[in-house]
């Protein structure tokens, strides 16, 4: 049992001047996620944090990284060696070689956890990536209680050895229909409540090769780290990412049912001002506010309403565009 006084942990200077692994995304300690639905690049980022990782950059994707050792433990359960090979000699081309070194790989381990101390006794790392959680976790992903009990024991790993354990996991199927949240996860409530960080990574409604981070839960940030998506493109020639300091709101990121009632109100309101009234006028036989009718004439325009007959049947697949 190992007791300490607050004023032993207060004088503790290698405690208090810890800085996080990536500033304003990770803490160098404890349990982290990176989740997203099929083909947004998940393993791929990953892969690209291992690399900026092991070539000791300064920054990544625009946070500044306090990487020690320089070096990863990959586990990989979903992409094959002769498939990840393919794939790290696009994401590595042109880098040196020896620093390559530093990330090593397990693929389909039978006990990731016995294996990745293992590997931690050799040399340290600055964190453990696990791609993909319920590849190795074989117990009830909706039991909290089978889920914290299984990732205490990561806990443990990431507080012995000093390092990140980050996963790879999965969102719910109406997990891109909705706003960012850290509820999205597949699973339940004890896998999201068990990390300190959870970051969505979604694929923007309109720009194939544009991505979204979304940081939906973070103990230690602030709050303007968590109310809008940073951006991200996406490289398909080298399979890597880059930002350009650009931010989104949350409530851009998907796609919402069309409200036909504003539709038939905006409709409504464009044959008012046609016939010429103002807008005063409008919003009385309407029975809402000029204000009102000033934005839904403009968000009528914007996601051309104009194409619509709210009197069809009002099937799912009609989307705001």
């Amino acid at each position: 049992m190992s007791i300490h006084t607050a004023l032993e942990l207060i004088k503790n200077e290698s405690l208090s001047q810890e800085k996080s692994l990536l500033e304003g995304v990770f803490e160098k300690t404890g349990l982290a996620c990176i989740a997203g639905a099929t083909d947004t690049g998940k393993s791929m980022i990953l892969r690209d944090f291992a690399i900026a990782i092991s070539q000791e950059e300064d920054y990544f994707l625009g946070f500044k990284l306090n990487s020690v050792h320089h070096k990863v433990i990959f586990v990989s359960t979903e992409d094959s060696m002769c498939k990840t090979a393919e794939l790290l000699k696009i994401q590595t081309e042109g880098l040196i070689d020896e620093s390559l070194e530093r990330i090593r790989f397990i693929f389909n381990p039978e006990d990731s956890i016995d294996e990745v101390r293992k590997a931690l006794e050799i040399e340290p790392v600055d964190v453990i990536i696990i791609d993909c959680f319920s590849d190795v976790y074989e117990g009830d992903a909706i039991n909290s209680n089978e889920t914290r009990s299984y990732l205490k024991k990561w806990q443990k790993i990431a507080d012995q050895y000093s390092c990140l354990a980050l996963f790879l996991h999965h969102l719910v199927k109406r997990g891109e229909s909705v706003a960012p949240s850290k509820h999205n996860l597949h699973g339940g409530q004890g896998f999201q409540a068990k990390m300190r960080t959870v970051a969505e990574l979604r694929t923007d409604i309109r720009n194939k090769d544009k991505r979204h981070l979304c940081i939906v839960k973070g103990n230690y940030l602030k709050a303007e780290q968590k109310d809008r998506s940073f951006v991200l493109y996406f490289d398909p020639e080298n399979l890597r990412f880059t930002s350009k300091g650009e931010r989104e709101e949350y409530n851009n990121l998907y796609e919402k049912p069309i409200d036909y009632e504003r539709v038939n109100n905006y409709k409504k309101a464009v044959e008012l001002k046609k016939a010429g009234l103002m807008g005063k006028e409008i919003a009385t036989q309407i029975g809402t506010s000029e204000a009102t009718i000033s934005r839904l004439i403009n968000e009528g325009k914007k996601n051309n309403w104009d194409r619509l007959n709210p009197e069809d049947d009002e099937s799912e697949d009609l989307q705001v565009v």
